[in-house]
């Protein structure tokens, strides 16, 4: 008989826990509100998620970028420039029927040999002027009909560099301009020149210069 009171007021209490829990829970949830000393800042969250991830993009694209400058000092260093009087190329106008075999240096023996590049202009392909002379008995005369979009095409050891020529001047040979053009370092374009008048015969002061920009290079 002792059982039935126990038994009823087990399930009394468990009524009671079920019915009463969600009120319970209610109250814990909001004392435990009003205890914290500050709100959550979801903003800090998201700023740590995008400054990770920020971060992530920015050693990427530090890496890539490093992997294109070590491929870039690959293919600089792979190169082989010429030495002084070595022929390493071919200067070629086609539309002016221009094509000279291309030396390091422009001593008279090399100029008599063809086409010369003053060595104390840059390699073709680099940033700055590269200055290239002939005689004007060779195939470098026909220049004095070339226009602006005329295309040089300097065919080397290393590498085929395209220009497209911008103007044609007759100046002095030791001319301002010039020289300031030999120091730029702004661009890569190419100055060839010859002697002018282009039937003279002997040392004359005038030169043709032609001043082309690069338009298209590529490696060998």
């Amino acid at each position: 008989m002792i059982i039935a009171p126990i038994l009823f007021l087990v399930i009394g209490y468990s009524l009671l826990y079920v019915i009463g829990q969600p009120v319970i829970q209610l109250v814990s949830s909001s004392v435990e509100l009003f205890m914290l000393s500050e709100p959550p800042k979801f903003e800090t969250q998201v700023a740590a998620s995008t400054t990770t991830a920020t971060t992530t993009q920015t050693t990427k694209t530090k890496e890539t970028t490093s992997k294109k400058e070590t491929a870039s000092k690959k293919t600089t260093s792979a190169i082989t420039y010429p030495k002084s009087g070595e022929n390493y190329g071919t200067v070629k106008i086609p539309d002016l029927g221009v094509e000279e075999p291309l030396y390091y240096g422009d001593t008279r023996e090399i100029l008599r040999l063809g086409a010369g590049q003053y060595m104390g202009s840059v390699y073709p392909g680099e940033v700055g002027t590269t200055l290239i002379g002939a005689h004007n008995n060779t195939t470098f005369n026909h220049m004095l009909v070339g226009e602006a979009g005329t295309k040089i095409i300097l065919e080397t050891t290393y590498g085929t560099f395209t220009y497209e020529v911008e103007k044609r001047e007759i100046k002095n040979y030791q001319d301002a301009e010039i020289l300031n053009q030999l120091n730029q370092k702004e661009r890569k374009q190419l100055i060839l020149y010859t002697c002018y008048p282009i039937y003279s015969i002997g040392m004359t002061q005038d030169r043709i210069f032609v001043t082309a920009k690069m338009i298209d290079s590529s490696m060998n």
